[in-house]
């Protein structure tokens, strides 16, 4: 017998337009408990307040170090989705790309 399904833990690591866009879909899907990670701590607080996310991180590392993450979804600049999404499957986290890297 099974208990209780937990809700996915999906870090956004960036929070721009994409990140946005994802925010409202997977809020209306439910099922997900969202998490933002930016450079800019005030952007990713924005955001957790914005989407009723559960929490909000001023760096991609720690973001990925908490253990409630399951799932990295990288919504940065092209450029920086390799070493993002490197990072974040390093870090044992599951991991989506926003768009085609190259």
């Amino acid at each position: 017998m099974t208990g209780p399904v937990r809700p996915v833990g999906v870090l956004f690591l960036g929070c721009g337009r994409a990140a946005a866009i994802h925010s409202r879909t997977l809020r209306k899907m439910g099922g997900a408990e969202l998490f933002y990670a930016s450079r800019d701590g005030s952007r990713a607080a924005e955001y957790r307040r914005r989407f009723g996310g559960r929490e909000a991180f001023a760096s991609y590392e720690a973001g990925l170090a908490d253990p409630a993450v399951d799932v990295a979804l990288v919504a940065t600049p092209t450029a920086t989705h390799r070493e993002l999404a490197l990072f974040a499957l390093d870090a044992g986290k599951h991991v989506i790309v926003e768009k085609p890297a190259f």
